[in-house]
């Protein structure tokens, strides 16, 4: 049976002992297909194999090396690269001339994408570069009252991983554990650019944590948000403390009233930028939508070269621009590969926010902003009016503990 019986490689593959293996075949297989399937030649009489012999012969049978060239033009040929590398063929060259010198035979001492310059994630450091980043939620937006101001959409989002052990976890693994998700898991930090390009990323805190104190701990995000010019500011969810420098929707009856209502909306049209990154970083990386099950170090490196490579394909893939250009903000924030776990549809885990009456800060901007909207009777958009009421209607039905009105999902 060639390489299949090897005894640990044929419980390693097929999770059966070469014996029940061989059962098995013999049971679903007549001989003459055992002997194809095998690479038996006829003259070879005899199919049976000495388990015992076979168990003290614990060396690996010879694998033959993947022939690059060959796979790569079965796979456009198949036109599943794009499937297979989650970016094109083209983009693909890109990326290895890139990581070229940290590609070694022992990937124990190579770090490859996390070692990369190139692929490092950088904030805004230039009045040039705040700059293009407020062009681009000029472009997206709909109302010309944030035109020039937004340089950053803030957010959080739960990555599912194994419970960490006493040791990583300083002895207090309950503090990875989050009572909304029932599951423990790790709280990433993220704030992104119109095109969705992260600008800072990065595992902040234990999943347990909430936002507001999971920012605290990104020196770098806080040192950029506190250091930004008076009327310049990023947009985050109602996690967060509202500043004049990080501007967050208004909450509970405050919502009542139009102006602020608009408000909201014209925020959220920005703010979901953050909600799209991370279901785009999730759908393009699957293996984010599973519990990871490495140590915290591995998890956190896993996170944060997904991150490095979402921004590398965004910047050069040109076949994921066309695709993703022709979906719109909601389908984007859902999916069809949702994560196991994620509320209403989502495609990935946010950090729920929790629903204060009046959230912890002040703001004389984001008041003469709603000032400003009512000056020009500005209102959010028919649909989105109908869909609040929707959301009231729904809200009166729904166990208040289950339901956060900035995660329904754009179907509902």
């Amino acid at each position: 049976m060639g390489n299949l019986l090897s005894a640990d490689i044929s419980h390693g593959l097929s999770q059966l002992d070469v014996h029940t293996l061989q059962v098995l075949m013999e049971t679903l297989f007549d001989e003459e297909e055992i002997k194809a399937f095998c690479n038996i030649e006829d003259d070879e009489e005899d199919l049976l194999f000495d388990t015992a012999d076979l168990a003290e012969k614990v060396q690996y049978w010879y694998r033959s090396r993947l022939k690059w060239e060959e796979h790569v033009y079965k796979s456009l040929h198949e036109k599943s690269f794009h499937a297979k590398y989650r970016m094109s063929y083209e983009c693909f060259k890109l990326l290895i001339s890139i990581l070229a010198p940290f590609l070694h035979r022992d990937i124990t001492k190579s770090r490859r994408v996390l070692n990369s310059e190139e692929l490092r994630i950088c904030l805004p450091s230039t009045n040039e570069e705040i700059e293009n980043v407020a062009r681009g939620f000029t472009e997206i937006s709909t109302c010309d009252i944030h035109n020039g101001r937004v340089v950053g959409a803030v957010d959080g989002f739960f990555q599912s991983c194994k419970c960490p052990t006493m040791a990583e976890s300083n002895f207090n693994p309950g503090a990875y554990y989050s009572g909304h998700y029932q599951d423990y898991g790790l709280n990433v930090q993220a704030m992104c650019d119109a095109k969705l390009r992260f600008l800072f990323f990065a595992v902040a805190a234990p999943g347990k944590t909430n936002d507001s104190v999971s920012i605290t701990f990104c020196n770098d995000l806080l040192n950029y948000i506190n250091g930004l010019d008076l009327g310049k500011y990023v947009v985050g969810d109602a996690a967060y403390d509202l500043s004049d420098r990080l501007l967050i929707p208004f909450t509970g009856s405050q919502r009542a009233n139009n102006d602020k209502d608009a408000f909201n909306f014209f925020l959220s049209q920005l703010r979901i930028r953050i909600e799209m990154a991370f279901a785009r970083l999730v759908r393009k990386w699957w293996i984010l939508t599973s519990t990871l099950q490495n140590s915290l170090e591995t998890n956190s490196k896993i996170l944060m070269a997904c991150a490095r490579l979402h921004n590398f394909v965004i910047d050069n893939d040109k076949k994921v621009k066309d695709i993703w250009a022709s979906e719109d903000d909601e389908s984007l924030s859902s999916g069809s590969h949702v994560s196991t776990n994620a509320p209403f549809d989502l495609a990935y885990m946010p950090t729920i926010p929790e629903e204060f009456e009046s959230p912890v800060g002040s703001s004389i901007l984001r008041q003469a902003l709603v000032d400003l909207i009512h000056q020009n009777s500005l209102q959010s958009p028919h649909h989105n009016r109908v869909r609040q009421e929707r959301y009231k209607l729904l809200q009166e039905n729904l166990d208040a503990d289950m339901i956060d009105l900035e995660y329904f999902s754009p179907s509902v």
